[in-house]
């Protein structure tokens, strides 16, 4: 399965470059969509994001209103800022109340895929598209690490799968789909009406749907 994610990150990069940079970034953003439910619930951990969570969001939103209708591009001034938070919590001791860092890992692959997306977009990078997706894939793999196995030790075939596993490869799937489905919707039609229609895949939709449920 490792080799066909890599195959399909290398289609995902090549696509985002022939679509409209509006196009691009509505891939980008409907994917952080999917990743949002899981740092709202990992941030429970970690004191500091949860006072970043608000300033996030809003800059999120002022990327979809950007991105669908054009929108003079509104920030929070915050994102050096969070930056600067978040290599200082990454580099010093952890504040995370969770023994095996599970919630930390989470927060650091989505803040770094916002912080991403949100820095690309200012300064007009579409390669920076393609991030987001590929920390989909990411958490996804840290899931799997929670079972006992690795996204480059998972084969093609489910075969005799622990439930569990079979569980995150039924999302692995589903993401690489839903993947595929919006660069599809989105080459197709990439007005406001099209992204709006790509955005509502993913409103309040869990990457990890009811496998972290509890």
């Amino acid at each position: 399965m490792f080799s066909r994610i890599t195959q399909h990150m290398e289609d995902v990069k090549r696509a985002l470059v022939e679509m409209s940079p509006n196009g691009a970034f509505a891939f980008a953003l409907n994917c952080t969509e999917r990743q949002w439910p899981l740092f709202q619930r990992a941030a429970e951990s970690v004191p500091w994001v949860l006072d970043w969570q608000g300033k996030l969001r809003h800059d999120l939103d002022a990327t979809w209103q950007y991105v669908v209708n054009g929108t003079l591009l509104q920030f929070s001034d915050s994102l050096v800022s969070f930056r600067e938070h978040l290599l200082s919590w990454v580099a010093g001791p952890s504040e995370v109340e969770d023994a095996d860092g599970f919630s930390s890992a989470i927060i650091q692959t989505i803040a770094n895929s916002v912080a991403n997306i949100l820095d690309g977009l200012q300064n007009g990078n579409v390669s920076s598209a393609s991030f987001p997706a590929n920390s989909n894939l990411d958490l996804l793999d840290l899931l799997l690490d929670e079972c006992g196995v690795r996204l480059e030790d998972l084969g093609e075939e489910s075969g005799d799968d622990p439930a569990e596993i079979s569980a995150v490869r039924e999302l692995i799937e589903q993401e690489l789909q839903q993947q595929d489905n919006d660069i599809q919707a989105l080459r197709k039609d990439s007005s406001a009406a099209g992204i709006q229609e790509v955005r509502q895949t993913s409103a309040g939709r869990n990457l990890f749907g009811r496998v972290w449920a509890s």
